[in-house]
């Protein structure tokens, strides 16, 4: 294949990467997209963009990639629908809270190691 297939295949390579680290994030936790972007090595927008190509939001569950400071875009619905499905999942504390991945080594401890759930972020959204 020539110089053109080869950028295809590195964006193709790249939501892979994304998608597969967006499904590790247990459900109730959410994790910003600079996280995401800090263990790949590329920019938190690379991140939004692939998600935003998403095609399967039920196997490869988006919602719960979140801005540092709102809960960033849903492409499949509404922000507000996002809102409510990290409602249901529990990703919210009783004080309406966000419990949030805002750094790479969070969710490498949550992922790998059961005592990262005592590092999450809680804060507001």
């Amino acid at each position: 294949m020539g110089e053109l297939g080869r950028p295809y295949k590195q964006e193709k390579l790249i939501d892979e990467l994304v998608y597969t680290m967006v499904q590790l994030v247990p459900i109730g936790y959410t994790a910003t997209y600079k996280a995401i972007a800090e263990l790949l090595g590329v920019h938190p927008r690379r991140v939004a963009l692939a998600l935003k190509r998403n095609n399967k939001p039920i196997i490869i569950p988006c919602h719960r990639i979140v801005g540092v400071k709102d809960l960033g875009g849903y492409t499949p619905a509404s922000v507000e629908f996002k809102r409510k499905l990290l409602q249901l999942e529990g990703a919210f504390t009783t004080s309406r809270k966000l419990r949030r991945i805002k750094s790479a080594e969070q969710l490498i401890k949550l992922v790998f190691d059961n005592r990262g759930r005592d590092t999450i972020i809680v804060d507001d959204c």
